[in-house]
C-alpha cells in the first residue's frame, strides 16, 4: 500500500498554471439545473499525485490521469490508495482488473427494452478522458461522463473535521437517455483493501461484528454480499417466505486493518439503500476488499403463468445524498477495537448521548397468552388463552428475589388485545386473562422490578377488507398491497394468516393513536420490535424509499422516547439506537457465512455504557451454553423466556417454536446463570468496554475501563491464566487489573 508518490501543491499560482480558474459549471438535473461553485482542473494528462487538501493528519491527493485518489495518514505515514497502483501481477480477469481502476461501478438499466448493464468509471469515462475534475473547499470533484449511457455522475471526495468523506448527491446525476435508470451505485469498492501477504483483516458489521483475515488461497465459498439493516420485504418475488432469525447487519460500518494502520468506513447518509459487500484473497483478485453498492431503483421478477417480467419501482421521491465518512486509525488504535470506539464517539457526538446505562440484575422474557382456535357449539373461533397471568408473574418475581435477584427486568410480551389478534396496534388495552393496566401500572412503583409492556409488531397487521388493505397497506412493486403468509419453524405449516405492513404515508397517525393511549393510561415505560430492527419500502402514491422509512421510525421512537421514562427496543438498527435504554436480542455472533473467519463483539463495545446490551434468550437459541460463554465475552446480560403455563399450552399456536420456557421445570437451571451473570454485572458496572482480544484459540479476554478484565474458556479442558488461577472449561472468570 505504501508507494512513493509525487506531490504538487495547489496554491493560487499553480492553479493558474495549470489552466485552473473560477468556474460555476452547471449540471443538469432532468429539468432541474444546479449550480456548483468550482474551480476546473483542466491538466487531466498529469499523471502524478497533486495534493487538494489537507485537514487534522490527513493529506489528500489525486492522479488527474486516473481519477485515483490518495489519502496519508502522518501520524504512521500510511498510504490509502482509491485503486491499486500496480496491476502487473494481477491474476484477476482484465474485467475485474478494469473495475479495480474505478472509483465507481454503475449497474443500469433500460425500463423500456427490458435490458441491463454494467459500467464502471474507468472504462466508461476516464480511458477515454470523457470527465472533468473541479477543485473543492478541501477536497475534489470528479464529474464522470458515460457516454453508454450518456449519463453525468458527479463524485465529491474530500476531508472535514480530520476525516475523509466520500459523496454522490443523486440529484445532481444527469441522465439524458430516454427510459434509461441507474439501479445500483458501488462507491469506492477498493479504497478499503489487502492481500495475503499484508498483516490484517477486513471488518465488517455482521451480526456482533465480523473478520475476513488476509490468507492465501481462493475461496470456493460464496463472496459476502447483505442488505445493511436488512432485506427489503418488498422485493421478494414471492408473497410466502419463511421468517427466520439470522443475524443482519445492524450497523453501517465496515473498514480494514492492514499492517498496523485501519480505517473505518462509517455510512453516514443514504445507508438504508446500501448493500455491504466483501471478497476474500483469491475470490475475485488477488486483494481481499470490502465496499458497500447503494440500490437507486428496487425492482421485482414478476412471474404471470409463463409470462416473466422485472418490474421497476416508480419511486418519485429521491434516493438523496449517498455519503461515507472514514476515519482513520493509527497505533494501538488501528484494530477492530479502535474501529468501535471511533463509531462509539461518532455516535456519542452525532446524538449527543452519554454514557449512564449498564448491564445489572436479571432479563426475563414473560408471554402473556396466545390465540388458539377453539370451538364453541362446532363453530371455530379465535380464543386467548392466558400462559401468565398477573398473580403468576408476581409469583416468579417473589421467587427469584427470594433466592438472591433483587433487580429484574421483565419484558412483556403478548399482552396486547390488538397485538394478540393481528390487528393495528392503537391502544394498549390489555388482554383481560393475562392482566388489567391496574396491574401493569403496578410495577411503576415497584423498585425492584422494570417491566417493559412490549409490543413487537407496530409494522404489521392482519385482517381487514379488500379496500381497507387498497386505502391502508404499504404497496409492492407490482401496484398492489403487499402481503405474505408466516410459517412455523418448527412445524413449517402456514399459520393460516395473510399478513399486510402498515402504509408509510399513515404510520406517524397509527403509531401516535398508541404514544397518545400509553400517555393516558400512565405508562411510564415502553418496549418496541420491529420498528427498531425493520425497514420496508412503500410504492403506494408518490412512494417510500427505505430511507424515508428509516426516518419515520427514527421520528416514531424519538416520540416516544421523549414521552416516556424508559425505553426497550429489539435488534436495535443504527437509527434506533439513540432512543433506547435497554436493547434486547443484541447479537453475540455473526451471520455465519463461510466467508466469515471470527466474530468480535463490535455491536456491544459501541453500545457499552450507552445502553443496557442483552443477548437473545438463551433458552431459545440453538447454542446453548456457548451463548452463555459468548454473552459473558461481548459483554451483554442474559435473558431467559418463561410462561407460567406448561409449554404444551404452545401448541396450536403460533409460539409453538419455542421451547425450554416452562418457569417451573426450567427455574433452578435458569437460577444459577443468573446469579452467576449478576456477579458478573456488579463488578462491570459502570465501566465499558475498551478492548475485546483472543488469547489463544479457546481463551480470550474483555478489558473494561477502571482495570477489570472477563476473561472466558470456550474450550472444555481447563487453561491456567497468567496470575496463576485455573479456569475451569467453559465458564468465565472476572479479574482486576491489567489483563495479560
Amino acid at each position: 500500500m505504501k508507494r512513493l508518490i509525487v506531490f504538487i501543491v495547489v496554491a493560487c499560482l499553480a492553479v493558474t498554471a495549470c489552466g485552473c480558474g473560477g468556474k460555476n459549471t452547471i449540471v443538469k438535473d432532468g429539468n432541474k439545473k444546479t449550480q456548483i461553485a468550482a474551480a476546473t482542473y483542466s491538466d487531466t494528462k498529469n499523471t502524478e499525485y497533486v495534493i487538494c487538501a489537507q485537514n487534522g493528519s490527513l493529506k489528500l491527493s489525486f492522479c488527474p490521469a486516473t481519477t485515483h485518489f490518495c489519502i496519508e495518514n502522518t501520524k504512521d505515514g500510511s498510504l490509502w490508495y482509491s485503486s491499486p497502483q500496480d496491476l502487473s501481477g494481477e491474476t484477476a480477469s482484465k474485467l475485474v482488473q478494469m473495475k479495480m481502476q474505478a472509483s465507481l461501478i454503475i449497474d443500469y438499466t433500460d425500463t423500456a427494452a427490458k435490458k441491463t448493464g454494467n459500467i464502471n468509471t474507468y472504462t466508461g469515462s476516464v480511458r477515454s478522458g470523457d470527465y472533468s475534475i473541479e477543485l473543492i473547499d478541501n477536497g475534489v470533484r470528479f464529474i464522470y461522463h458515460l457516454s453508454e449511457i450518456d449519463a453525468y455522475i458527479p463524485f465529491e471526495v474530500y476531508l472535514e473535521n480530520g476525516e475523509l468523506v466520500t459523496k454522490i448527491d443523486t440529484d445532481s446525476i444527469d441522465i439524458t437517455k430516454d427510459n434509461l435508470k441507474i439501479t445500483d451505485i458501488s462507491v469506492a469498492p477498493y479504497l478499503l483493501r489487502g492481500k495475503a501477504a499484508d498483516n490484517g483483516y477486513l471488518f465488517l458489521a455482521d451480526g456482533s461484528g465480523a473478520l475476513i483475515r488476509f490468507k492465501e488461497g481462493v475461496r470456493s465459498t460464496a463472496v459476502y454480499s447483505r442488505p445493511i439493516y436488512g432485506s427489503e420485504p418488498t422485493e421478494t418475488d414471492s408473497d410466502d417466505y419463511l421468517s427466520t432469525d439470522e443475524e443482519t447487519v445492524h450497523m453501517p460500518v465496515w473498514g480494514a486493518a492492514v499492517n498496523g494502520s485501519a480505517v473505518v468506513a462509517i455510512g453516514d447518509s443514504g445507508e438504508a439503500l446500501g448493500t455491504l459487500n466483501a471478497a476474500a484473497c483469491g475470490q475475485i483478485s488477488s486483494y481481499a476488499n470490502v465496499y458497500t453498492s447503494y440500490r437507486l431503483l428496487s425492482s421485482v421478477m414478476y412471474n404471470l403463468g409463463n409470462y416473466e417480467t422485472e418490474i421497476y419501482d416508480k419511486t418519485e421521491k429521491s434516493a438523496g445524498v449517498i455519503s461515507t465518512r472514514y476515519i482513520f486509525l493509527s497505533g494501538d488504535a488501528a484494530d477492530y477495537n479502535g474501529m468501535a470506539d471511533a463509531y462509539r464517539s461518532f455516535l456519542i457526538k452525532k446524538h449527543g448521548l452519554k454514557e449512564s446505562n449498564y448491564n445489572k440484575g436479571a432479563y426475563l422474557d414473560i408471554y402473556g397468552a396466545a390465540v388458539k382456535t377453539v370451538s364453541v357449539m362446532g363453530v371455530p373461533h379465535k380464543k386467548a388463552v392466558s400462559l401468565t397471568s398477573y398473580s403468576q408473574i408476581k409469583e416468579m418475581l417473589s421467587a427469584l428475589r427470594g433466592d438472591g435477584i433483587e433487580s429484574i427486568t421483565v419484558r412483556l410480551r403478548s399482552w396486547n388485545n390488538n397485538e394478540l389478534f393481528g390487528k393495528k396496534v392503537t391502544s394498549v388495552s390489555p388482554c383481560g386473562s393475562v392482566i388489567s393496566k391496574k396491574e401493569l401500572l403496578s410495577f411503576n412503583n415497584d423498585k425492584n422490578t422494570r417491566l417493559y409492556p412490549a409490543i413487537m409488531n407496530v409494522q404489521t397487521y392482519s385482517g381487514g377488507t379488500y379496500l381497507g388493505h387498497m386505502a391502508g397497506a404499504a404497496y409492492s412493486i407490482t401496484g398492489l398491497p403487499y402481503s405474505w403468509h408466516n410459517y412455523s419453524l418448527s412445524t413449517l405449516n402456514d399459520s393460516g394468516k395473510t399478513y399486510y405492513r402498515i402504509t408509510l404515508g399513515k404510520f406517524d397517525k397509527i403509531f401516535s393513536k398508541l404514544l397518545g393511549s400509553s400517555d393516558k393510561a400512565g405508562f411510564e415505560r415502553l418496549a418496541f420490535g420491529d420498528i427498531a430492527s425493520s425497514l420496508y419500502c412503500d410504492f403506494a402514491g408518490a412512494g417510500y424509499r427505505r430511507t424515508d422509512s428509516a426516518d419515520i421510525m427514527a421520528n416514531a421512537l424519538e416520540k416516544a422516547e421523549k414521552q416516556t421514562d424508559s425505553l426497550m427496543l429489539d435488534s436495535a438498527n443504527a437509527y434506533a439506537v439513540p432512543y433506547a435504554d435497554i436493547i434486547y436480542s443484541v447479537p453475540v455472533c455473526h451471520s455465519g457465512q463461510d466467508i466469515l473467519d471470527d466474530s468480535v463483539p463490535f455491536y456491544s463495545a459501541v453500545l457499552s455504557g450507552i445502553a443496557e446490551c442483552v443477548a437473545s434468550p438463551m433458552n431459545d437459541t440453538n447454542s446453548g451454553d456457548r451463548a452463555e460463554l459468548y454473552a459473558a465475552a461481548f459483554g451483554t446480560g442474559i435473558c431467559y423466556s418463561w410462561i407460567y403455563e406448561k409449554a404444551d399450552t404452545l401448541l396450536g399456536t403460533e409460539l409453538s417454536g419455542i421451547t425450554s420456557v416452562n418457569y417451573a421445570s426450567s427455574y433452578a437451571a435458569v437460577l444459577e446463570k443468573l446469579l452467576r451473570f449478576k456477579e458478573l454485572a456488579e463488578k462491570t458496572e459502570g465501566r465499558h468496554i475498551v478492548k475485546y482480544s483472543r488469547i489463544s484459540e479457546n481463551l480470550s479476554v474483555t478489558e473494561y475501563s477502571g482495570g477489570v478484565a472477563v476473561y472466558v474458556n470456550f474450550g472444555t479442558d481447563s487453561v491456567t491464566l497468567n496470575d496463576g488461577a485455573v479456569l475451569e472449561g467453559e465458564s468465565f472468570a472476572v479479574k482486576t487489573g491489567k489483563a495479560e
